[in-house]
């Protein structure tokens, strides 16, 4: 396939390796995937590819997202209160990125990956929340009251849809933003020579109320 696609003229392949729950090579950190025990390390294999082809390889990243998690894996971060509540009070299953642990978890899968094997970057994907409803956990409360110095009455519906509905959009995707930046930091320091890439979405400025992403 590397063959075949630098034969074409492409020159980067950014292969979905990791999740936020599930990774397609050996990982220590995250849960690893049946492909791994079938068919071999993922992104050893194909950056060796990669290589012999010419090719650049950019680690694709979906962040926060546990869609093809383990259950077991999901059942753990819901127990902990690690997992995204909606604003109906419904659990999503989806890692809250205000949550230092999770916060740590995504840095240090990051590093493990570009660590893991000879790539030259890195892709987020999923570098958002869901939607406009999301996330109002008991953590986000409590962060979210510590920044702005006040507690929040009525809680998730003065967030949501009330009183502090702009601020509350607003520190949202300043978390998100907060996380890049953090990364960022990191790469530059263990990571110098890599690329940082992301997928966003393309209504902007829309897309910094409708699911926390302040790409610009």
């Amino acid at each position: 396939t590397c063959r075949i696609l630098a034969d074409t003229g492409i020159n980067v392949i950014l292969p979905n390796v990791v999740w936020a729950g599930l990774a397609h090579y050996a990982s220590a950190i995250l849960p690893q995937s049946d492909n791994v025990t079938r068919y071999g390390d993922q992104l050893k294999d194909c950056a060796k590819a990669a290589r012999e082809s010419g090719l650049e390889i950019h680690v694709w990243k979906v962040c926060w997202n546990l869609g093809n998690a383990p259950t077991t894996f999901i059942a753990k971060m819901r127990k902990t209160g690690r997992t995204q509540i909606a604003a109906n009070g419904n659990a999503l299953n989806w890692l809250c990125p205000t949550h230092p642990e999770n916060i740590s978890l995504e840095l240090n899968s990051i590093n493990e990956a570009l660590a893991h094997a000879p790539v030259q970057g890195i892709h987020l994907d999923y570098i958002r929340y869901p939607d406009q409803s999301a996330c109002f956990c008991d953590g986000c409360r409590r962060r979210f009251e510590r920044d702005i110095g006040e507690s929040v009455a009525n809680w998730p519906k003065s967030a949501y849809s009330g009183k502090y509905k702009e601020s509350y959009q607003t520190w949202r995707s300043a978390q998100m933003t907060g996380f890049v930046r953090t990364l960022r930091r990191n790469m530059r320091k263990n990571h110098p020579n890599m690329r940082l890439s992301a997928a966003v979405y393309p209504e902007y400025p829309g897309c910094i109320t409708s699911i926390g992403q302040d790409w610009g």
